[in-house]
């Protein structure tokens, strides 16, 4: 559910920067022609006519209006990407078994064998996601138990194929 609220979130943003950038290319477009034209007038190649200079005024601001629109979606969609993958580790770590301690502070784990271990400040939980995916990682030491060798016949030697002969 929370994956698709996020991907809803995203789309309708990625939507909002699309009609900005149209709009920032369009007024751009609108304004290097506005600028030709008085380049030419000041340098002479062109009579003076009736031109707003506050068209170029307003079609400056109207890019720097869709621009900084277009930069502020970025940097949400990048916090939204970034919390989102927090969300990820954290629900990973939880499913783990590590909690967020208050005392002693921050992420911890404990092991199968009973031991607490650090996992990292509260304030980060992609390092500590990733110290608990290296730690999960790790193969747990195999104790040997005791090694007995068969023999290569596979039977034992007490056991003989022959029959008992009865002794009277």
């Amino acid at each position: 559910m929370k994956h698709r609220i996020h991907e809803q979130l995203a789309r309708a943003i990625e939507a909002k920067n699309q009609e900005a950038r149209a709009l920032a290319l369009e007024e751009i477009k609108a304004l290097k022609k506005d600028l030709l034209d008085l380049e030419k007038v000041l340098a002479g190649k062109k009579k003076h006519t009736e031109m707003a200079l506050m068209d170029i005024t307003c079609g400056a601001f109207e890019v720097y209006k869709n621009a900084a629109l277009i930069f502020q979606n970025m940097e949400m969609l990048e916090g939204l990407q970034q919390g989102r993958e927090e969300a990820k580790m954290i629900d990973y770590m939880e499913r783990r078994g590590a909690r967020l301690l208050k005392k002693p502070e921050g992420w911890h784990w404990f092991s199968p064998q009973g031991e607490m271990v650090f996992l990292g400040e509260p304030d980060d939980p992609m390092a500590a996601g990733e110290k608990l995916k290296s730690l999960v990682a790790r193969k747990p030491k195999t104790t040997s138990r005791s090694t007995r060798k068969k023999s290569k016949g596979g039977t034992s030697p007490s056991v003989s194929s022959e029959a008992p002969s009865p002794q009277a």
